[in-house]
């Protein structure tokens, strides 16, 4: 079975947004006394952090495609991000170690598989309650049901 995730690099997609918020704060300190009226500056900080959001997430996310089957399981990019820790890799299941699923309060899910030489890690930063499906739910239910037959 395959499966196709939109995946995201959260230790990137961190950094990347803080660099941003703090280049557009240094920005606006310097532009500060043009910037007189609270109102407007208000405006342009909603603004620096949902552009900061936007740009963070387009370089960090990108979508993958897992395959699963009696022998291996697969995790290969079909639009790799620009900045990821992942790479292509695949995992037989005879020499797959310990896998782990792990919802961090509302903001990601991610799902890690591990051997004794590759490690894949599938990370969920959206959210189908906020209009956003793809098949990492599928993908865990399934994954749920083979590896805890072992």
């Amino acid at each position: 079975m395959k499966y196709k995730i939109k995946s995201t690099s959260i230790f990137f997609f961190l950094l990347i947004f803080i660099l941003i918020m703090l280049s557009i704060a240094y920005l606006t300190s310097l532009l500060w006394g043009i910037i007189e009226n609270k109102t407007i500056a208000i405006i342009l900080s909603i603004f620096a952090i949902g552009f900061s959001y936007f740009i963070a997430l387009k370089l960090t996310s990108g979508i993958a495609e897992i395959s699963l089957n009696s022998k291996q399981i697969e995790f290969n990019w079909v639009e790799k991000p620009i900045f990821t820790l992942q790479n292509n890799t695949s995992i037989l299941n005879k020499n797959l170690s310990d896998w782990s699923y792990r919802n961090v309060w509302i903001y990601y899910d991610y799902i890690k598989l591990y051997d004794s030489e590759n490690q894949i890690v599938v990370i969920n930063l959206f959210n189908p309650k906020y209009g956003h499906n793809d098949d990492f739910y599928k993908l865990r239910m399934q994954l749920n049901k083979r590896l805890n037959k072992k």
